[in-house]
């Protein structure tokens, strides 16, 4: 007879009787390899007696292990850069098995089957360092994880969820340091706080002083000398200084449940991150009773970090774990079971549940963006213009400042703003909280269920995620399931449709992490995620009806905070063009300064007055160094971001597009992207026995569940290919609807298997009783509540087709495979199926059963592009409850039958074929561009978007940013010839103490660079893809020889028309000395502007000219025009020889006929040699160099391994850097490299 439910459970809407052996103990058909001691069942206990099974073992997969090293070892032989993936890989699966915080990247397939040729795994997921080093062969010293002892002054903490290396230094800024500093800057009219804004080192050495904050007696003294301020430097940021906060607490609390006995330091770096070295406790130290109580907590927040200092150095807020988590009854009650008020020092250490993006003001955004170096260097420009009466163009140049500036703003705001919109989030939510004595408790204990908002929750409370008073949607913190089942969509977090099912989390297993300090991403299937919508909860077996929730994080501290952290401060993108850009500034800025000196000290010669002096040499930096620059850039990146919208492409990070255009490689994820998403099964192949042998072969394709009953009915396996195929899955069952991963949909669809919506009840049956009666129990978890099975009704059974799913192996990427126990209600024994990738499941199964075209077979369906599975399966003659959920997987996967193939296809996109065709003819091969193809208008996944569904934008794409990066760089060239130009001719003038009059600056700076620059911006990409890449640096050989070559023939041509000017003395005059006004009307000045007035438009032409990654010059019909156009006004000034409005105004001075046609001669020349160099000479110049170069980066690298050699053989205690900053990154990026060639010498050498 069934014992009735007891109190506090719901019964199900089924049943399933497990029939338990005879023997519990007795497992036939296991693995030959020893299994670990079980605990055996206990004899047969009266009817009452529950069978409560523990905990499944913690095992390492010992064949998991040997199969990474194998691939290790066979990746030795292939390229260093495939060495280098597989060894990624190899550390990441030991850092999962050593425990360590792991979470996976990239979209893994999560069926493990074998796609095409071969099988890639993703690495996306993992930092450069992770990539490069295999933390089994790393020695690392075990006291890394925490701050040095011998220097209090600073730590180093590692943030795996943000792959972020932090370097504190601590210091304190006394009253008098800091009435000393505004002194200063109210002497220097502001100036030392504009200083200190770029040099924020200098604002250190000026206000603060090293302090030590290890050890409570030296963080009670650092406070007492003044404010405590912490610097902090990472890899990507400028050094940023953050003030210590001190919040008071409201009453006392005691110290263990603040630095609790689970709380570790941080890794310092993730070379401790990966090995798992040992970590030290947070709350080290003796602790006299006068101190065992807390009235203030010291708090360091850093882009929206918190760390909490304790005794021995900062600790991340994250990692913090509730000293009351020691047992079921305390996970359950909540905070009803923590002492005194929780709540006051939770919230004062925690604050609100709410992820707030502080958006700075308009004003703070409009001064750090005015701050730029390029607005303070136009501003300082505007300013000399103004004094030296050339308004109109400081007026034109601080317009396009202001609309530069006002752009910038307006959208880093728009930003912030849509960023604060999408992450804060509240809603009401029932949490168990305690009561006094006196009321009215209808909860647990002296708690019971209270409505509040989400923003009030704390770490440690318990939510109803099933409660219907006030209905969960979109869950607002992490927390672990406790009790029940529930279903939830995390695309927001993986981007991933597909709904995860979420189990209650066994106690045992909850216990250990907590104990173990592991993050708790170990938990991950029983974890709710803040921001994921619940699909599906399940109300729980207590008597309320609730599905209980522990809330682990809150705030930043949640996965959702995580993500917006990135959003907020992604990594700055390395691209060469930008670090080149500031290296050519600063050569022309050298060249300026030259000239300054240059003209400085000539003009003092010849008694030039004093400020005209200043103001024709410093006129020269704002020459050489064009102001217009950042303007005419941004114009060009601004029209490349409108053509894409106008293909729709949306983009988000407008610094991609030239990064696009470097794009070499094109990694396609396929379902979805180059195919459909959906999934159809093509059939099967049942392993068969051969017509005229004894050994197996695969038979035909089977593409009916028809056709695979009536081929497997001779057979005389226990196991069939038909009953796996039904049962080895993940799947669940939501308003009738089968939910999870597509393949598995499409596999249990061809089947005709059907699934429960209710999970039922296990029912233990075993032996005759004293009476004659069958005795029955329930089986419980190891928590002990009644356990639920999934129950699967296959077709045409001959024992009804009832199979319940009584244990489940979870798919792992590392294994490439999941497993699944199953028992039917008539049977004593099991089953056990296993299905993955083929390469996976081959060497569990016996070699005998293996179909000898297995590889054959395998490899005809690969090559052709179609998804193919291998399953296998073992029966088990008897097998209890209690060993089916303490069954290790080794043993389950082990000793298999192998049972067939299911081979899927997945149909093409309509334009893919096209597409592929168009990037294969392009000789495309790396990328480091994402696309999203999405309706909306943006997506955080990609830097762009496309709402077309197929990938035919990807060519549009590239094609657009091999144009714009080819626009940047002539932009960037034809500017540097436009100042370099202009600032010949000037210093030609300076040494016949005269220069260009107003009108002849303002024709060139407004009427001949404006239009050109803008047309030039609006180059068009070329119709098809060219197999040759653009140049991507400005440094290159090919850009420095082009500018070298250009900037040679101006100066000829400029100096040859000079020269023979000064030979002219039949009507040569040379210019009046004015010392208080130089002269601006003579010959010189004539000749010398309408010689340079040629050069920009010959620079324009060759820098615009077009293919292969751009339209020909002449179908840019706004640049046609303005060249036309300027070319025009350039010959009709350059024979103007007589009084006329142009004459007068530009302040020309007349010059014989048949000179004029002299300056024509050299100009055209220019023009011609111009032409002949840039396409015959340059590109087999730039050839010729190269074994020149290549020699000199191995000089330059070996000399750096020389130099790091020299520094690591000094003495260990040799005086560090003055503030350890710099000199750590340097030495972890050291180790990191020498670790790594160590590693890859090892592999090879065997």
């Amino acid at each position: 007879m069934t014992e009735p439910v007891s109190a506090g459970s719901s019964p199900s809407a089924a049943v399933f009787r497990f029939l338990e052996p005879g023997q519990p103990d007795a497992i036939d058909s296991l693995s030959p390899v020893e299994a670990p001691d079980e605990p055996r069942s206990p004899p047969v206990q009266p009817q009452e007696q529950h069978h409560r099974a523990p905990a499944p073992a913690d095992a390492d997969d010992i064949a998991l292990s040997a199969q990474v090293v194998l691939t290790a070892l066979e990746a030795a032989k292939n390229t260093d850069k495939e060495s280098q993936v597989l060894l990624g890989e190899l550390g990441g699966v030991a850092h999962t098995i050593a425990g360590a915080d792991v979470m996976p990247g990239g979209t893994d397939d999560k069926q493990g089957g074998r796609v095409g040729e071969r099988d890639m795994k993703g690495i996306e997921g993992t930092s450069r360092e992770e990539r490069l080093l295999i933390p089994s062969l790393m020695p690392c010293d075990a006291t890394a994880a925490g701050p040095q002892a011998e220097a209090g002054s600073k730590q180093a903490i590692y943030l795996p969820s943000d792959d972020l290396q932090l370097y504190l230094t601590f210091h304190c800024r006394p009253l008098w340091r800091r009435l000393v500093w505004y002194a200063m800057v109210l002497l220097t009219a502001g100036i030392a706080w504009i200083v200190a804004f770029y040099a924020p080192r200098l604002w250190l050495k000026i206000n603060c002083s090293p302090t030590l904050l290890v050890g409570e007696e030296q963080q009670a003294r650092a406070r007492q000398k003044g404010q405590v301020w912490v610097a902090v430097k990472t890899a990507y940021e400028p050094l940023a200084l953050v003030r210590l906060k001190q919040r008071s607490l409201s009453e006392p609390v005691l110290r263990k449940h603040v630095f609790t006995e689970s709380l570790r330091l941080p890794p310092s770096d993730v070379i401790a991150h990966i090995s798992g070295a040992a970590r030290p406790r947070a709350d080290t130290g003796s602790i006299s009773e006068a101190r065992s109580t807390l009235s203030s907590l010291s708090l360091l927040s850093y882009r929206s970090v918190t760390l909490l200092l304790t005794p021995v150095g900062f600790v991340p807020l994250g990692d913090w774990r509730d000293s009351g988590w020691t047992s079921r009854q305390a996970f359950f009650a909540g905070l009803a079971s923590s002492d005194g008020q929780p709540g006051s020092w939770r919230r004062t250490m925690f604050g609100l549940n709410e992820i707030i993006v502080e958006t700075k003001s308009w004003g703070r955004l409009t001064v750090d963006e005015a701050l730029h170096p390029f607005y303070i260097f136009s501003l300082c420009s505007i300013a000399l213009w103004s004094y030296d009466e050339y308004q109109w163009y400081a007026l034109v140049i601080g317009v396009i400042s202001i609309a530069g500036i006002a752009a910038s703003v307006i959208t880093a705001k728009r930003a912030l703003q849509r960023l604060q919109q999408m992450s804060r989030f509240e809603c009401d939510v029932s949490v168990l909280r305690p009561t006094s004595p006196d009321s009215d408790d209808k909860g647990e204990g002296h708690a019971q269920w209270h409505t509040i908002r989400s923003t009030e929750l704390l770490p440690g409370d318990v939510i109803d995620v099933a409660s219907t008073e006030a209905k969960l949607d979109t869950l607002p913190c992490d927390c672990v399931l406790l009790e029940s089942e529930a279903i939830s969509s995390e695309a927001m977090l993986t981007g991933e449709a597909v709904p995860v099912a979420k189990s209650a989390c066994p106690t045992s297993l909850l216990l250990s992490v907590l104990s173990s300090g592991q993050p708790f991403s170990k938990l991950d299937k029983h974890l709710l995620y803040g921001g994921t919508q619940i699909v599906r909860s399940r109300p729980g077996p207590s008597s309320d009806r609730s599905a209980k929730a522990l809330v682990i994080q809150t705030g930043f501290e949640t996965i959702k905070g995580s993500l917006v952290r990135q959003m907020l401060f992604p990594k700055p993108l390395k691209h060469h063009f930008y670090a080149d850009a500031f290296k050519f500034i600063g050569i022309l800025a050298l060249i300026a300064f030259c000239g300054f000196i240059g003209s400085l000290v000539y003009f003092i010669t010849i008694g030039v007055d004093r400020v005209e002096i200043a103001l024709r040499a410093l006129d020269l930096f704002t020459i050489c160094v064009p102001p217009a620059l950042p303007a005419a850039m941004s114009v060009c990146t601004s029209l490349a971001i409108a053509r894409l919208r106008g293909a729709g492409i949306f983009v988000t990070s407008p610094a991609r597009i030239n990064v696009a255009g470097k794009t070499s490689c094109v990694v396609f994820d396929k379902t979805g992207t180059l195919t459909e998403a959906h999934l159809d099964v093509l059939g099967v192949r049942n392993a068969c026995r051969a017509t005229s042998a004894k050994t197996l072969e695969l038979s035909d394709l089977l593409r009916t569940r028809a056709e695979l009953e009536e081929d497997t009915k001779q057979s005389r396996e226990q196991v069939s290919l038909a009953e796996a195929l039904a049962t080895a899955h993940d799947l669940n069952m939501l308003d009738g609807k089968t939910i999870g991963e597509p393949l598995e949909q499409s596999m249990f669809a061809w089947t005709g298997a059907t699934l429960d919506d209710e999970a039922a009840t296990v029912e233990l049956q075993s032996g005759p009783g004293d009476v004659g009666q069958t005795k029955t129990t329930h089986a419980l978890t190891s928590d002990g509540t009644v356990a639920k099975v999934p129950i699967v009704r296959c077709v045409q059974s001959h024992d009804g087709g009832l199979r319940a799913t009584v244990r489940k192996f979870a798919f792992e990427s590392g294994l490439r495979r999941m497993s699944v126990i199953v028992k039917s209600q008539a049977e004593v024994g099991a089953r056990i199926f296993t299905k993955g990738a083929p390469e996976a499941i081959g060497p569990l199964c016996r070699a005998e059963s293996l179909p000898r075209d297995y590889e054959a077979v395998l490899d005809e369906y690969t090559h052709k592009g179609f998804r193919v599975l291998a399953l296998a399966g073992k029966s088990v003659t008897q097998l209890s409850w209690q060993h089916a959920q303490t069954m290790v997987r080794s043993q389950a996967e082990s000793q298999l039958t192998f049972l067939g193939l299911l081979v899927f296809e997945n149909p093409l996109k309509e334009g893919t074929r096209s597409a592929l065709a168009r990037l294969h003819a392009a000789a495309l091969k790396a990328a480091d561009v994402g696309l999203s193809l999405s309706e909306a208008e943006a997506s955080v996944a990609a830097p762009f978007t496309s709402k077309d569904a197929d990938i035919g934008c990807i060519d549009h794409l590239i094609r657009e940013g091999r144009n714009s990066l080819c626009t940047s760089l002539n932009l960037f060239s034809w500017m540097l010839i436009y100042s370099l130009a202009e600032f010949w001719s000037v210093t030609l003038l300076y040494t016949v103490a005269t220069s260009f009059d107003n009108a002849e600056y303002l024709y060139i700076d407004v009427l001949i660079v404006l239009p050109i620059a803008i047309g030039m911006a609006n180059n068009r990409p070329a119709p098809q893809l060219s197999r040759k890449r653009p140049p991507s640096r400005l440094m290159s050989r090919r850009v420095v020889l082009s500018l070298l070559s250009q900037m040679v023939l101006l100066i000829l041509a400029q100096a040859t028309v000079y020269l023979l000017l000064h030979r002219q003395h039949d009507f040569y005059e040379a210019p009046i000395l004015d010392p208080e006004n130089l002269e601006l009307s003579d010959q010189d000045n004539t000749i010398l502007f309408k010689t340079s007035t040629f050069t920009y438009i010959i620079a324009a032409i060759i820098y615009s000219w077009g293919p292969p990654h751009r339209q020909h010059v002449w179908k840019n019909w706004f640049l046609s025009l303005a060249i036309v156009t300027i070319t025009a006004f350039n010959f009709a000034f350059l024979f103007i020889n007589s009084d006329g409005p142009f004459f007068s105004l530009f302040a020309f001075h007349s010059v014989p006929l048949r000179f004029l046609f002299v300056v024509m001669g050299v100009v055209l020349i220019q023009g011609l040699l111009a032409f002949v160099v840039e396409i015959l000479l340059i590109d087999r110049a730039a050839a010729a160099l190269q074994p020149l170069v290549e020699s000199f980066r191995r000089w330059k690298l070996s000399n750096r391994r020389a130099k790091e050699q020299q520094r690591r053989r000094k003495d260990d205690s040799s005086e560090p850097a003055s503030d350890g900053v710099e000199q750590d990154a340097y030495d972890v990026d050291i180790d990191a490299r020498k670790a790594h060639r160590r590693i890859m010498a090892s592999i090879a050498a065997e």
